[in-house]
């Protein structure tokens, strides 16, 4: 009887392996690395010509901006690449764009309304598809939310009471 099921156990095996190397994805051997062949550069300012170039860049502008633009360039692209561009208020996600730069698409602009109620420190991070940073832009609205230099207070311990 032993005999008779020993021609199983070979086709399971085979099976299995055949079904494992299906699954396996085909992953770049120097992916590992995470050495990206191009990079990203970020910048912000008061508009965009028609050209798509920036105008107004700087890293501080008046309670009444309204409208603060962000300009993305992907230099050396060789493959198409899909980013995010999150406008962030403090830590506080405020804003994401999708943007698709390609090498004949290389740049490409956001925009982000921000009332003179928001004011303060904020910055902008363009990010890959899986959250990796790719540049950061930081910017002050009217007054940072924290001056710029200086260690935050904290408030005195409580006094106990007998």
């Amino acid at each position: 009887m032993r005999c008779r099921w020993m021609w199983i156990l070979p086709l399971v095996l085979l099976g299995a392996a055949v079904a494992w190397g299906q699954e396996k994805e085909t992953v770049d051997p120097m992916d590992w690395l995470s050495i990206p062949d191009f990079s990203v550069e970020a910048a912000v300012g008061t508009g965009v010509t028609e050209a798509g170039a920036l105008q107004g860049e700087a890293a501080r502008f008046p309670a009444e901006v309204g409208v603060v633009f962000c300009r993305v360039d992907a230099i050396d692209l060789s493959r198409p690449l899909k980013v995010n561009v999150v406008w962030l208020r403090e830590d506080e996600e405020r804003s994401r764009i999708a943007l698709a730069l390609d090498k004949n698409h290389f740049n490409g602009t956001a925009q982000m309304n921000i009332p003179a109620a928001q004011a303060g420190s904020w910055r902008v991070e363009v990010q890959d598809e899986r959250g990796q940073v790719l540049a950061v832009a930081p910017f002050v609205v009217g007054k940072p939310s924290v001056l710029e230099g200086e260690p935050l207070k904290k408030a005195p311990p409580a006094k106990r009471q007998p």
